[in-house]
C-alpha cells in the first residue's frame, strides 16, 4: 500500500495535463523534488505525533502523588458547581466527587470545596464540606477517622495525600480558628450530632510525608 507521501504525490501528478517529452523530463525532475519534500513533511508529521504522545504520557504520569507543599499554584479559579476532583478516604470506603462551592445545590451532588479557602496547591487549609445524613451522606462516618488515617484529594493537577492529625467537635463559630494559613492543610467539615446542625465535626489533616 502506498505511503502518505506517495498518495499525495499521485493526486498531484494526476491533476497535471499531458505535456511534451522535454516538458515531461523537467516536470519529472520537479515531481521527484516534490515527492522528496512531501516525504520529508510526512516524516516530520509522524515524528511530531510521536513526540506529542510521549509528552502527553509523561504529563499524565507527572500528575500523581504531588506534594501540596511543592505543587505550582492554580492559574484559574473553578466555577461554582463544577467538578474539580474527587475525595477518597480508604478507611471509610469513600470516593466522592468534589465540587466547587458549598451551596445546597452543590452539596446534593457530592462534597463541596469552600471557595473562601485555597486549593491543595496553595498555602493554607483546604476546607471540604459534606452532608452527614442527607443527599448520600458522604460524611456519615467521618467521626470514625483517627490520627494517621489517609485522605486523598485528586485533581487534574495531581493527587494530594494527607494524614489525619485531629478530630474535633466545635461550635460553628469556632471552625475558622482550627484552620492554619501558613502551610498546606486539609479540613473536612460536617454537622454533628447526626440529624442536627447544632455543632460541627472538623477533621484536620496534614500533607503526607514524601
Amino acid at each position: 500500500m502506498p505511503d502518505l507521501a506517495e498518495r499525495i504525490a499521485t493526486l498531484i501528478d494526476e491533476a497535471v495535463p499531458p505535456v511534451t517529452a522535454a516538458e515531461a523530463r523537467v516536470r519529472g525532475q520537479s515531481r521527484m523534488r516534490r515527492r522528496f519534500v512531501l516525504a520529508a513533511a510526512a516524516a516530520l508529521l509522524v515524528s511530531g505525533v510521536v513526540v506529542a504522545v510521549a509528552v502527553s504520557a509523561g504529563s499524565q504520569r507527572g500528575r500523581v502523588h504531588v506534594s501540596p507543599a511543592t505543587a505550582p499554584p492554580s492559574a484559574v479559579h473553578p466555577a461554582t458547581g463544577s467538578v474539580i476532583g474527587s475525595l477518597a478516604i480508604p478507611l471509610l470506603d469513600l470516593d466522592v466527587p468534589v465540587l466547587e462551592g458549598t451551596t445546597r445545590d452543590v452539596l446534593r451532588r457530592g462534597v463541596g470545596h469552600d471557595p473562601a479557602t485555597p486549593l491543595p496547591d496553595r498555602r493554607g487549609t483546604v476546607v471540604i464540606v459534606g452532608h452527614r445524613t442527607t443527599y448520600g451522606a458522604p460524611f456519615q462516618r467521618l467521626d470514625e477517622l483517627h490520627t494517621g488515617d489517609s485522605v486523598i484529594f485528586s485533581m487534574p493537577t495531581g493527587s494530594y495525600r494527607y494524614v489525619v492529625a485531629a478530630s474535633r467537635v466545635v461550635d460553628p463559630s469556632m471552625v475558622d480558628a482550627l484552620l492554619v494559613r501558613e502551610r498546606p492543610a486539609l479540613a473536612l467539615v460536617t454537622n454533628t450530632p447526626k440529624y442536627s446542625a447544632r455543632l460541627r465535626l472538623v477533621v484536620t489533616a496534614q500533607p503526607a510525608a514524601a
